[in-house]
């Protein structure tokens, strides 16, 4: 009992002991909560907010000179969610996120860290919105969007610039140059260590399980393809896929001091010269391969199956080249070069260079050769069999038959024809390589074959009918 009882004594010494060094923290005071206070809040939904850019944090003057820093033009052609006053409308979850990518530094494949903003949209309660990006310029002409149905854009935490932006779900772009639609897009930029442009690429896809083309719009240009690859640091342009390209296409000027033409004459009074113009109207190329522009050179090389389609003429090659006319133009604010005409390809038509097994079909004419090449400057239309035993020939077509190619006659040369077109006359070009070969005009009936197929049988016996493309 004198233990339990000394005990009891020293544990309650040392609970005095304790609470004289800490008293007792007080008792909190009860929490009222009123009825309002457990109401649900009605938070509003896809409302637009302004987009908050970070300030960029530069590095040292070494590494990014003053002269060398990025400017708003070198993103030009899409919006960059790094700067400028952006609203965006989600009707769905929005995340931002720090994340580990892999780079090369130095040579070596390293994480780096990047700043992720991903905008989602609820497509099972609302299926037909989308998300919507807009960044307004100095003038309304240079207001940028971006709509889909999702949209990720990644940045660089240090600089503050846009690497790359990712949207899937009827995509949709507008810009001042261009506007786009396809299924989805990607954006990339890519920046040396003095800031130095080194990639500035636009990539739109269709779907071709659903047979959905993507399509780009150029002032009043359109064109139709599965895949565009648009390069704006090296002004390429690149359309895959049974591309389709429908444009206004203008003739190139003659050089300066260039006499007007002569009215055109027919040659020996059988008007049997072709008439080719390009100039004026749409005109619609299409082919099965691809379609790939230099804007620097002003080049345009179509392949697979090429056909060129305007009012009253069809042109159908292997391959095509065609040459535009670049004008010089001064360099727009930030070292951009000026858009010309407004289109997908800037500048006039200069040359035409088609290979493969050619037809060219007009109102009146048809023409079968391996080569043809065309100057619309100098007026000069050559046309070329690969085989110097073969003749090159121009079909009289019966115009008493509109919708049907049939012939009245047919004009044949071994080898090489050159016709000047402004007046309508073959120019006889004949050298120690290349002799002069005789010209005969022969009489035809009947449907005008296809290039190297079977010619039909005479319009009496031959049941089948050749319509035309118009």
């Amino acid at each position: 009992m004198n233990t339990l009882r000394w005990t009891a004594a020293l544990l309650f010494l040392t609970a005095a002991a304790l609470g004289a060094e800490e008293p007792a923290a007080p008792k909190p005071a009860a929490v009222k909560i009123a009825k309002e206070d457990l109401k649900r809040l009605a938070v509003p939904r896809s409302e637009d907010f302004p987009w908050t850019a970070k300030a960029a944090v530069n590095p040292p003057a070494v590494v990014k000179p003053p002269t060398a820093a990025p400017n708003a033009n070198q993103n030009s052609g899409m919006l960059n969610m790094a700067g400028g006053d952006t609203k965006v409308s989600c009707f769905g979850p929005f995340m931002h996120a720090v994340v580990p990518v892999d780079k090369i530094v130095n040579g070596k494949p390293a994480k780096v860290d990047k700043e992720q903003y991903t905008l989602t949209t609820d497509l099972k309660r609302y299926p037909n919105k989308v998300v919507e990006i807009e960044q307004t310029g100095a003038t309304p002409d240079e207001t940028q969007i971006l709509r889909g149905q999702n949209v990720k854009s990644t940045m660089d935490p240090a600089t503050g610039q846009m690497e790359l932006l990712e949207a899937n779900g009827n995509v949709e772009i507008y810009t001042k140059e261009r506007k786009a639609r396809g299924d989805n897009l990607l954006f990339e930029t890519e920046y040396g260590p003095n800031q130095e442009m080194l990639k500035n690429q636009i990539t739109v896809n269709g779907n071709r399980e659903a047979n959905r083309r993507a399509t780009v719009w150029s002032g009043d240009d359109k064109v139709q393809a599965y895949r565009f690859e648009i390069n704006m640091r090296l002004d390429t342009f690149r359309a895959l896929g049974s591309p389709i390209a429908e444009l206004n296409a203008a003739q190139a000027t003659p050089p300066a001091g260039t006499p007007a033409p002569d009215a055109p004459k027919p040659a020996g009074g059988m008007g049997m010269l072709p008439g080719l113009s390009l100039a004026g109207g749409k005109v619609l190329i299409s082919s099965d391969g691809e379609l790939y522009y230099e804007g620097a050179a002003g080049r345009v090389k179509v392949t697979r199956n090429v056909a060129i389609v305007k009012e009253g003429l069809k042109m159908v090659s292997d391959e095509m080249l065609i040459l535009m006319q670049v004008d010089d133009q001064p360099p727009a604010p930030g070292g951009q070069a000026a858009p010309g005409g407004g289109g997908v390809f800037s500048g006039s038509l200069k040359t035409m260079d088609c290979t493969g097994r050619i037809e060219i079909i007009t109102s009146d004419q048809v023409i079968h050769c391996d080569h043809m090449y065309y100057d619309l400057q100098k007026e000069r239309l050559r046309l070329e069999m690969k085989d110097p035993d073969d003749e090159v020939k121009i079909y009289s077509r019966d115009t008493s038959f509109p919708n049907e190619v049939r012939g009245t006659q047919v004009m044949v040369r071994k080898k090489r024809m050159d016709i000047e077109t402004s007046s309508g006359t073959i120019v006889d070009l004949s050298d120690k390589n290349t002799p002069a070969q005789p010209m005969s005009i022969k009489p035809f009936t009947g449907l005008i074959p296809s290039p190297r197929g079977r010619q039909p049988a005479s319009s009496k016996t031959q049941p089948e009918t050749r319509k035309t493309d118009k």
